[in-house]
């Protein structure tokens, strides 16, 4: 308890969402910037060339899910591929 009063007192938690605002919101810039490049990229393109739609509309979701989706191997496998790899060394 007396742990938490000392943070109250020195207002770490105003600090730390602060910061954290202060983080997100530059965060977001730079993505927003990133989306933008992309999206003037290939604006040039995505009118008149079937072959950027194509890659826009099923290209993208696929790599998209791929990241989204990624799983870790099964422990077990994780297991054998640590003790494969000092064995090996």
């Amino acid at each position: 308890m007396a742990h938490e009063i000392v943070h109250q007192k020195h207002k770490d938690m105003y600090r730390i969402l602060h910061f954290l605002g202060f983080f997100l919101l530059h965060v977001f810039f730079l993505i927003d910037i990133g989306f933008q490049a992309v999206i003037d990229r290939f604006a040039d393109y995505s009118e008149s060339d079937l072959q950027t739609m194509h890659y826009m509309i099923f290209g993208l979701p696929s790599k998209f899910g791929v990241i989204f989706n990624y799983s870790r191997p099964p422990i077990l496998e994780r297991i054998r591929y640590a003790k494969d790899e000092i064995e090996s060394t």
